[in-house]
């Protein structure tokens, strides 16, 4: 999965989006078990396939990588869900490790 990841922006930096588009809706085809190993190769891929054609890609992406962050117990759920919205802020890494060593969370 993660050769075909890498070929799929090797194809589109080398001006051959045809091809770079026709991996991506392989990759597409992948369903998320729970595996985020195997899940985070699709995942670049298809954030590509938005680069490439946003309106055609947007919501299906979109869906598909809120399911996998979505998944799994309320903790490790709620987990996700922090670490997305820091990401989304521009939270930065010595913030959060000032902030995780005043609370001493184990679980943080």
């Amino acid at each position: 999965m993660h050769v075909l990841n890498r070929l799929c922006y090797v194809f589109y930096l080398s001006d051959h989006r045809d091809l770079s588009e026709y991996l991506i809706k392989k990759m597409l085809k992948v369903p998320f078990e729970g595996d985020y190993r195997t899940w985070e190769p699709v995942q670049n891929s298809a954030l590509l396939a938005i680069l490439i054609d946003e309106d055609k890609y947007l919501t299906q992406v979109k869906d598909r990588i809120l399911y996998a962050r979505d998944f799994g117990d309320e903790v490790s759920v709620s987990g996700k869900q922090k670490v997305h919205k820091r990401f989304l802020t521009g939270f930065r890494l010595n913030t959060l490790k000032k902030e995780l060593e005043k609370t001493k969370d184990e679980t943080s």
